[in-house]
């Protein structure tokens, strides 16, 4: 609640005052008073003040000391007839033009007449605050203890304290709304871009200032309101948002609803604090599931049954395995969590098409069991690389092949997979299977006999690029046509565009200069091998 100059002004030792200049401020916010006693006062204020001045009132008043005092968003100035005889008509004019009233006590009257009722009025109104503050807390407390959902916090807020409240998450995700407005309309498309940021929203009862977003929009201007909105920041944590409706015209809340803000700040934390929690518990267990389907050859129908229980979730016959190595912006492990909590709720949330694909964690791993009879599974994937990207910044996706309910062999494939593309590939998604024959060349980590590779091309491809080079005589394509096609003269004819005779030419000039034959299965594995490896552009990582 607020106290006003206005309230001030009908104490008994006001009875008789004269108000001479800055009538316009009478709804000034009153904090405290302080005597002027010495003539750099201004540097001593902290804003709300009454200031009782006395002699050096009349030695400083000017437009200048006026406007400094405005500033510092003094309530108002109280003196004596004495010590006015100067004060002219444009300093009473810029008085009314800042809202700074100058009133007149008696002569006779003591500072002392004066300090007192307004310092027993402050201190009522202190109280009152703290009083509403307890209740309030008691209120939350209760709610609390009750077990009763956050859904349901500012609907009981607003019943019994007429607060007209929103709780978001970091992402302005409503989570708890008071029933007075559609807040749906007032958070649609809102972003902290859209708000005005302020210093101080109010001040609490220490007298610190609470910082914040102002917002309004249509939905609010036409009903002549704003938003006032206050991060909930606990340890560099953000928690979420916290909307308060007030009038169009009000600038600041008062001490005792900036303490009943911290309090719902409080609960807002505990709450994600706890639910956080609860995710993180149900994501080891889950992960302790993995770890058991890891270390069996095969799972039973019994087995499965169990999983399924255990996961909440439909069992497919198979799956793909698809792996990301999670790419944290963040050292914050809360954060981390968080963001993982939060990707796993949305694909397992987001899309009734994708939601049987299961979400595990290993070491900095992000595990996906991608239903194999989904459909379109490039499609899928595609999905969920977009999901992984938004929320932990992953950059590539390796997919094994059909689980079969081999699942750790499952698991090393999209291992694999992955570690080539991060080192050889500018894919962002991949399949076990399009490694093709570079499956037979690659350790268990994804890396390639690069020796070996780049022994091949000098022996089965420079030869050919040196000898097109400039004859045009396209023995290289001419070469990756014949084995792509299984060596069927027929179907690379038809890609050529050639007659049959220039097509044995080239054969027999390619065997010439590699000193090979197409008839050799040792030579032919090997010129597959350095072309898959050529059409992989892994050559490229290298040169």
């Amino acid at each position: 609640m607020k106290l006003l100059l206005s309230d001030i002004l009908n104490l008994e030792v006001f009875h008789d005052c004269k108000i001479i200049a800055g009538e316009s401020g009478l709804n000034n916010e009153v904090s405290f008073a302080t005597v002027m006693d010495v003539p750099d006062i201004v540097d001593w204020l902290h804003g709300g003040e009454i200031l009782l001045a006395a002699k050096l009132f009349d030695s400083c008043a000017n437009a200048s000391f006026f406007l400094s005092l405005k500033k510092k968003d003094v309530s108002a100035i109280i003196t004596k007839p004495n010590y006015v005889m100067h004060l002219n008509q444009p300093l009473i004019d810029l008085c009314e033009t800042i809202c700074l009233p100058i009133i007149v006590v008696a002569q006779s009257t003591a500072w002392g007449d004066i300090l007192n009722p307004i310092t027993q009025l402050i201190a009522e109104i202190q109280y009152k605050a703290i009083y509403q503050s307890q209740l309030f807390h008691s209120s939350i407390m209760s709610f609390m203890i009750g077990g009763d959902p956050l859904e349901l916090l500012c609907n009981d807020i607003y019943e019994k304290f007429e607060m007209s409240l929103a709780l978001t998450d970091s992402n302005f995700l409503l989570l708890s709304a008071s029933p007075d407005i559609a807040w749906e309309d007032v958070i649609r498309h809102f972003s902290l871009s859209k708000a005005s940021y302020t210093k101080s929203l109010g001040t609490n009862i220490k007298n610190n200032g609470i910082p914040g977003y102002i917002y309004e929009n249509e939905y609010l201007q036409n009903r002549q309101k704003r938003a006032f909105i206050f991060p909930v920041i606990q340890n560099r944590v953000n928690y979420g948002y916290i909307f308060y409706l007030a009038l169009a015209e009000h600038e600041k809340l008062n001490a005792s609803e900036c303490m009943k803000i911290d309090q719902v700040s409080l609960v807002l934390a505990l709450d994600h604090v706890k639910k956080q929690e609860l995710n993180n518990a149900v994501r080891r267990f889950n992960n302790l599931m993995l770890d058991k389907v890891m270390h069996h050859d095969f799972v039973s129908e019994q087995e499965r049954l169990e999983m399924e229980r255990s996961l909440n979730c439909h069992l497919h016959e198979n799956y793909y395995i698809a792996l990301a190595n999670r790419s944290d912006n963040t050292t914050d492990l809360y954060s981390q969590s968080l963001n993982v909590t939060r990707l796993f709720r949305t694909i397992t949330a987001d899309s009734e098409k994708y939601n049987d694909i299961l979400c595990f964690e290993r070491s900095t791993y992000l595990v996906f069991f991608v239903p194999a009879d989904l459909g379109d599974i490039q499609k899928a994937i595609d999905w969920l690389y977009e999901k992984c990207k938004k929320y932990t910044r992953t950059t590539k996706i390796g997919i094994s092949e059909i689980t079969h309910n081999q699942f750790l062999v499952a698991y090393n494939q999209a291992f694999q997979t992955l570690q080539y593309i991060e080192t050889y590939s500018d894919h962002h998604c991949y399949f076990y299977s399009n490694l093709g024959i570079l499956r037979f060349f690659m350790n268990k980590s994804g890396s390639l006999n690069m020796d070996f590779l780049l022994e091949m091309k000098r022996k089965y491809l420079i030869p050919l690029e040196q000898y097109d080079a400039g004859r045009n005589a396209q023995l290289k394509e001419t070469l990756i046509k014949y084995v792509l096609s299984g060596c069927n003269p027929s179907k690379t004819l038809q890609g050529l565009f050639i007659h049959k005779n220039t097509l044995y030419a080239r054969l027999k000039k390619i065997e010439k200069i590699l000193n090979c034959s197409l008839d050799s299965n040792d030579d032919l594995l090997n010129i597959q091998l350095v072309i898959k490896a050529d059409q992989l552009h892994i050559f490229d990582k290298i040169d």
